[in-house]
């Protein structure tokens, strides 16, 4: 399973192959390899039954005290 998600990985890299051609799309780049590699790693590790806590949870976290300064 865990070599299904890794596969369709490599389809994305490689139907967007003309993107890393271009000298200047760095910034690009990176913000499609960050796109494509951070849901293949959850993916991954939910495959594997690895636990991963709720990333609302720690926006909640984030966010609460700057609410609790407001009027």
């Amino acid at each position: 399973m865990i070599l299904s998600v890794l596969l369709l990985g490599a389809i994305g890299v490689i139907s967007e192959k003309y993107l890393f051609k271009s000298d200047g799309a760095k910034k690009e780049r990176f913000i499609f390899l960050l796109f494509l590699c951070f849901p293949l790693i959850l993916a991954g590790l939910d495959v594997l039954h690895i636990h991963v806590p709720n990333i609302l949870n720690g926006l909640t976290t984030v966010f609460h005290y700057p609410n609790k300064l407001l009027p």
